[in-house]
């Protein structure tokens, strides 16, 4: 005969079980989207875009890029270009593969500071400026920073309160297509016309 404690259980139990499970992928997505950092954040500038995303667990299908943990393209044209604010500032350089942003915009030089800067073409040669291209650099940290090229394809970053670049770093490119043109490996600087300027190494580009 069963006792009023027995069947008290099995009462609990047969209640208990007859809920829809809600299953582990359900749990793990809503873990995710109360993490602003593993899900990605971004904030919209005049010129870039800074997004966070941790670090990614190694995986061997999964490849990393400088658009890890980034959101979807999204278009954002600088509504002034580098050679807009050289000419209105009186500076003589044109902005474009020959000229390495970080000379003047690095952290010793008489510019204002970017993060990092280049050029971006579509063609590896260098003669077709890509407008409107997201140029991403991922630190070593999982911390990523987006630039959009503008009209004559240059990118820059100007870094907010706290930002840091931890080398070494991933980079990519990415269209209206969606499609990532990654760096073949890490990167230790960021002055990126300081080596693509079309030589050897060709130019930034995409696809």
């Amino acid at each position: 005969m069963m006792r009023a404690g027995s069947l008290a259980l099995a009462v609990f139990l047969l209640i208990g079980c007859s809920a829809t499970d809600p299953g582990v992928d359900g749990l793990t997505r809503a873990d995710r989207s109360q993490n602003p950092v593993d899900a990605g954040v971004s904030v919209p500038g005049d010129a870039a875009v800074k997004t966070g995303d941790a670090a990614v667990k190694a995986d061997a299908a999964v490849s990393v890029t400088g658009f890890t943990g980034a959101g979807a393209f999204v278009s954002n044209v600088p509504a002034t270009s580098a050679a807009q604010h050289h000419k209105s500032k009186g500076v003589g350089v044109v902005p474009s593969k020959s000229a390495a942003c970080l000379n003047c915009h690095g952290i010793n030089g008489n510019a204002p500071y970017f993060l990092f800067g280049g050029t971006v073409y579509s063609d590896v040669a260098g003669t077709q400026p890509a407008a409107d291209a997201e140029v991403r650099v991922r630190g070593g940290d999982g911390s990523g920073f987006l630039a959009h090229s503008d009209v004559d394809g240059n990118f820059w970053y100007a870094p907010q309160m706290g930002d840091k670049l931890i080398f070494a770093a991933l980079t990519a490119v990415r269209g209206v297509s969606s499609k990532v043109t990654p760096m073949d490996g890490a990167i230790s600087g960021a002055d990126c016309n300081g080596c693509h300027s079309g030589g050897g190494t060709g130019a930034v580009h995409y696809p």
